[in-house]
């Protein structure tokens, strides 16, 4: 749309019903856009009138007992949409569930509200994630120590608050983290036991639970223990409600860890967020190494402090 370009980017995991119902409502919706599937299982399924429309990427080396990685797979998202944050191969990158369901004027809205905000919420929880490269230039990438499904978009959220205040807009009333909201927040605690919708907002909505999909989501809140651990360990506090401690927030309690360097290298300030990262005479060194290795010569060892 007006030459923005916009990668959309669905996670599944064995459930082609809420897949292709939401493949189904973008192109509905007749927004231009590169849609991309990150495929989490052996046994999938796409309709044959999606294929020229949709891009697959089988995460081929997750194995199918996996209960889940979703810090990865934003992680892996935001790399493949953006390429480089400081010459991006998208102007948005967008990141959804598969039972996310788009309405039908979502992308002007979307495009409209990221004058105001680089990452934008909506629904319950990481439901619906969209990026400016802004976003992750000040927060990060996702901390993909939260091996779960559970509590790392509440890191990420968090982190989003401290790092891009001004420039975020949450909108998780779920989960009561809501910061600079969009109108028509609604959600639905009933929704285990009703045939209501999950929630709603102002670009999507998330549909009564599939059935289908209940028992894996259950099994996944195995490891939702680990989760809170986690982030109590990170942060020293609860993740919800967000209030005044959470506002008073500067940087974690725990050191954090740069994954992938060649992406993350762009990302502002991670010494201030409490980053690892090389000394400035550390580097040096190395580019002296590959410098005279370029140059055909042989290295000379220095000391180690």
């Amino acid at each position: 749309m007006n030459g923005i370009r916009v990668s959309i980017y669905i996670v599944t995991y064995k459930n082609p019903f809420d897949l292709n119902r939401n493949i189904s409502s973008i192109l509905a919706s007749g927004a231009d856009v590169r849609i991309n599937v990150i495929n989490n299982h052996s046994q999938f399924f796409l309709e044959p009138r999606f294929e020229t429309a949709v891009t697959v990427l089988h995460n081929s080396l997750r194995p199918d007992f996996s209960t889940g990685h979703l810090s990865r797979n934003w992680n892996q998202a935001l790399l493949h949409g953006f390429k480089d944050l400081k010459n991006p191969a998208s102007d948005i990158v967008v990141t959804v569930q598969d039972d996310v369901l788009f309405k039908e004027n979502w992308l002007p809205q979307l495009i409209d509200i990221h004058r105001r905000y680089s990452f934008i919420t909506q629904g319950i929880g990481d439901a619906f994630c969209s990026y400016l490269p802004d976003a992750v230039i000040k927060a990060g990438l996702w901390d993909e120590r939260f091996c779960n499904i559970g509590w790392a978009e509440g890191d990420y959220f968090l982190r989003s608050l401290i790092y891009n205040r001004q420039g975020c807009s949450i909108n998780d009333p779920a989960h009561r983290r809501v910061h600079n909201p969009l109108d028509g927040n609604f959600f639905n605690p009933q929704h285990f036991f009703d045939a209501a919708d999950r929630s709603d907002a102002l670009l999507i909505k998330t549909p009564q639970i599939n059935c289908d999909r209940k028992e894996a989501h259950l099994s996944s809140m195995r490891f939702h223990g680990l989760g809170e651990t986690i982030f109590r360990h990170k942060w020293g506090l609860a993740d919800n409600p967000w209030g005044a401690e959470h506002y008073a927030l500067q940087k974690s309690l725990v050191p954090n860890y740069v994954m992938y360097p060649y992406f993350e290298k762009d990302v502002e300030g991670l010494l201030d967020k409490n980053y690892i990262v090389t000394p400035e005479e550390t580097e040096k060194r190395f580019e002296g190494w590959i410098s005279q290795l370029r140059a055909g010569a042989v290295p000379q060892p220095t000391p180690q402090t």
